[in-house]
Protein backbone atom coordinates (compact mmCIF):
# COMPACT_ATOMS: atom_id res chain seq x y z
CA UNK A 1 0.00 0.00 0.00
CA UNK A 2 1.57 3.53 -0.79
CA UNK A 3 1.87 5.79 1.84
CA UNK A 4 1.02 9.85 1.43
CA UNK A 5 2.52 12.56 2.88
CA UNK A 6 -0.48 14.26 5.72
CA UNK A 7 -0.28 17.31 6.85
CA UNK A 8 -1.23 17.46 10.49
CA UNK A 9 -1.96 19.92 13.59
CA UNK A 10 1.97 19.83 14.97
CA UNK A 11 3.58 19.63 11.52
CA UNK A 12 4.05 17.07 7.84
CA UNK A 13 4.83 13.49 8.12
CA UNK A 14 6.34 12.09 4.63
CA UNK A 15 6.22 8.79 3.70
CA UNK A 16 9.58 6.72 4.94
CA UNK A 17 9.49 3.70 3.14
CA UNK A 18 7.75 0.97 5.04
CA UNK A 19 9.18 2.40 8.66
CA UNK A 20 7.20 4.64 11.28
CA UNK A 21 6.93 8.19 9.47
CA UNK A 22 9.68 10.68 9.65
CA UNK A 23 7.86 14.41 11.19
CA UNK A 24 9.53 16.74 8.93
CA UNK A 25 7.94 20.50 9.21
CA UNK A 26 6.29 22.15 6.84
CA UNK A 27 8.53 24.74 6.25
CA UNK A 28 11.41 22.36 4.89
CA UNK A 29 8.45 21.27 2.66
CA UNK A 30 7.82 24.47 0.92
CA UNK A 31 11.82 25.79 0.87
CA UNK A 32 11.83 22.57 -1.31
CA UNK A 33 9.03 23.26 -3.18
CA UNK A 34 10.44 26.94 -3.59
CA UNK A 35 13.64 25.18 -4.59
CA UNK A 36 12.30 22.71 -7.01
CA UNK A 37 10.09 25.60 -8.72
CA UNK A 38 13.28 27.76 -9.01
CA UNK A 39 15.22 25.08 -10.40
CA UNK A 40 12.44 24.82 -13.07
CA UNK A 41 12.91 28.40 -14.10
CA UNK A 42 16.34 27.97 -14.57
CA UNK A 43 15.84 25.35 -17.39
CA UNK A 44 14.16 27.39 -19.51
CA UNK A 45 15.63 27.51 -23.15
CA UNK A 46 15.90 31.06 -24.82
CA UNK A 47 13.59 32.46 -26.89
CA UNK A 48 14.28 32.18 -30.22
CA UNK A 49 14.54 36.15 -31.32
CA UNK A 50 17.16 38.32 -32.71
CA UNK A 51 16.93 40.76 -29.61
CA UNK A 52 17.46 37.81 -27.12
CA UNK A 53 20.86 37.31 -25.96
CA UNK A 54 21.09 34.56 -23.49
CA UNK A 55 17.34 33.99 -23.00
CA UNK A 56 17.35 37.72 -21.79
CA UNK A 57 15.87 40.44 -23.98
CA UNK A 58 17.38 43.62 -25.23
CA UNK A 59 15.99 46.66 -25.14
CA UNK A 60 14.38 47.84 -29.26
CA UNK A 61 15.48 51.41 -29.25
CA UNK A 62 15.16 53.90 -32.20
CA UNK A 63 15.74 57.30 -32.27
CA UNK A 64 15.33 57.64 -28.65
CA UNK A 65 12.02 56.23 -28.77
CA UNK A 66 11.97 52.54 -26.85
CA UNK A 67 9.31 49.84 -27.78
CA UNK A 68 7.17 48.47 -25.29
CA UNK A 69 7.13 44.70 -24.79
CA UNK A 70 5.13 42.65 -22.64
CA UNK A 71 5.10 42.96 -18.85
CA UNK A 72 7.02 46.79 -18.97
CA UNK A 73 5.72 49.29 -16.58
CA UNK A 74 7.33 53.25 -15.95
CA UNK A 75 9.56 51.66 -13.47
CA UNK A 76 10.75 48.90 -15.25
CA UNK A 77 11.75 51.02 -18.71
CA UNK A 78 13.75 53.70 -16.29
CA UNK A 79 15.69 50.56 -14.99
CA UNK A 80 16.63 49.06 -17.99
CA UNK A 81 17.75 52.65 -19.57
CA UNK A 82 19.30 53.68 -15.98
CA UNK A 83 16.83 56.90 -16.27
CA UNK A 84 15.47 58.49 -13.19
CA UNK A 85 11.54 57.87 -13.51
CA UNK A 86 10.79 61.54 -13.14
CA UNK A 87 12.72 62.11 -16.02
CA UNK A 88 11.04 59.38 -18.00
CA UNK A 89 7.86 61.16 -16.97
CA UNK A 90 9.00 64.59 -17.92
CA UNK A 91 9.75 63.02 -21.69
CA UNK A 92 6.65 62.12 -21.80
CA UNK A 93 3.65 64.43 -20.27
CA UNK A 94 1.03 63.18 -22.81
CA UNK A 95 1.88 59.29 -21.80
CA UNK A 96 -0.65 57.25 -19.71
CA UNK A 97 1.60 54.48 -17.98
CA UNK A 98 -1.91 53.12 -16.21
CA UNK A 99 -2.74 52.35 -19.68
CA UNK A 100 0.75 50.72 -21.78
CA UNK A 101 0.35 48.83 -24.41
CA UNK A 102 2.91 46.15 -26.17
CA UNK A 103 4.86 48.18 -29.45
CA UNK A 104 3.97 51.59 -27.90
CA UNK A 105 6.71 53.99 -28.27
CA UNK A 106 7.42 55.40 -25.56
CA UNK A 107 10.55 58.20 -25.78
CA UNK A 108 13.70 57.80 -23.39
CA UNK A 109 16.07 60.18 -24.70
CA UNK A 110 15.85 63.85 -25.83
Amino acid sequence: MASRARIGRLGCTAPHHGRSPKRVSCATLLICLAYAVFLCGCACTPADDESSLNGVQTPKVKNGQYTVIKGDSAVGIALKFNIKLRDLYLLNPDQDWAKLRIGQQVKISE
